[in-house]
């Protein structure tokens, strides 16, 4: 079954399609089980199973794919147990765990001085929570990832732009970014990111922080900051679901209404021109819209007839309408009328897309077994690492 087909740029193994260098429209990526979820990093891609398994291929020089082998082919994930989520940034991977309360990585985080840490080839344990907490999502920018946990959000990873809603400036800064540590959020209810910025979301308020050169935090200026702070322009606006690309954001609104701000110089805005805003515009848009869907400089939505429209910047055949050209705006993706979509994902330079998704149905595990894999994985890690 076609399930999972990928386009864009294989340069990078990205497709998971041996020998394809480039695919002008979706091809077919061969996976041996039933699909829930796909994510996109910047170079590579991870799917998770419906049995909770966790698929990856594409660039391993960091160790983002968490395991060894071929790396244009999906191979399977080791010592990762009944993930529920997970998502991809540049070089890193996290997924997470609700039912055994772990959160998983492995790869490495980056910042303009090169990697932070020596890359974990392999996923490893960063923290496990209490059992009667929710560890209710995960996504990941460029270098930085977000965790929400019973109204909590946790941050790690890359500070230099404030990402993480904090700035360390102490000698051992770089073990203090990537360390798990709570922004201090309350009733969060939804977490969000772009590349170097992000969002939560608390009593239908949208906070957000980080890198804002050019608007992309919405807030009518250009101004960094590692606090997070309320984004009063979407405050006459309910949000339902924020995605970010490189320096730009579009959201979804809970009356149907598609907004975007930040960087246009590739029409990602999405507004016909190439103007940039720093507070948020409304998107000329018709239809219901289920899902948004950023890449580094192009965008996606996904309609509940499970047809997909594309815009921002085509190179690289990233739109998947079989062109290398910028799209102004929303522009409907004709195969998508005769075969629908319940998925997308994008990194940079390609694109993957889900069809006839899987239901989620995790084994069921007794506490001896669980508290028996815990061992076993990090007795594991541990030899793996050395």
């Amino acid at each position: 079954m076609e399930q999972v087909l990928s386009c864009g740029s294989g340069e990078c193994e990205q497709l998971g399609i041996p020998d394809l260098n480039l695919a002008r429209m979706p091809r077919p990526v061969s996976l041996p089980e039933e699909i829930y979820m796909i994510a996109c990093g910047t170079m590579h891609t991870l799917a998770l199973s419906t049995e909770g398994k966790v698929y990856s291929w594409g660039c391993n020089d960091d160790g983002a794919l968490g395991r060894s082998g071929t790396e244009n082919i999906p191979g399977i994930v080791t010592g990762v147990h009944c993930i529920n989520k997970l998502d991809a940034g540049d070089s890193h991977s996290v997924a997470i765990s609700d039912k055994l309360k772990l959160v998983y990585t492995w790869g490495t985080y980056r910042n303009s001085d090169g990697n932070m840490a020596l890359a974990n080839k392999f996923p490893v344990e960063i923290t496990k929570f209490q059992k009667n907490i929710k560890i209710a999502d995960v996504v990941c920018g460029g270098n930085h990832t977000l965790v929400l946990v019973d109204g909590k959000v946790y941050a790690w990873g890359d500070s230099e732009f404030g990402q993480i809603g904090r700035q360390p400036r102490s000698r051992k800064s770089v073990a203090s970014s990537l360390t798990l540590e709570s922004i201090g959020a309350k009733f969060a209810t939804a977490i969000f990111s772009g590349r170097n910025h992000s969002f939560y979301k608390a009593y239908d308020k949208i906070y957000g922080w980080g890198l804002n050169n050019y608007g992309q935090l919405g807030d009518g200026t250009t101004k960094n900051t590692c606090i997070p702070h309320e984004i009063l322009p979407l405050s006459s606006y309910s949000i339902i679901d924020i995605k970010g690309g490189e320096n730009h954001t579009i959201a979804l609104t809970s009356n149907g209404e598609l907004l975007s701000w930040g960087r246009n110089d590739d029409f990602q805005l999405g507004l016909n021109c190439i103007t940039d805003f720093t507070s948020p515009q409304i998107i000329p848009f018709s239809g219901n819209i289920t899902q948004l869907i950023s890449g580094s400089h192009f965008n996606f939505v996904l309609t509940d007839k499970k047809r997909v429209y594309s815009w921002g910047y085509g190179d690289n055949y990233v739109l998947m309408n079989g062109k290398e050209k910028n799209m102004s705006m929303p522009t409907l993706l004709a195969w998508s009328v005769q075969k629908p979509v319940d998925m997308v994902s994008a990194g940079s330079q390609h694109v993957c897309i889900l069809k006839n998704a899987g239901m989620l149905n995790l084994p069921a595990m007794k506490p001896s077994e669980l508290i028996t894999r815990q061992k076993a994985q990090t007795t594991s890690n541990k030899k793996k690492n050395k």
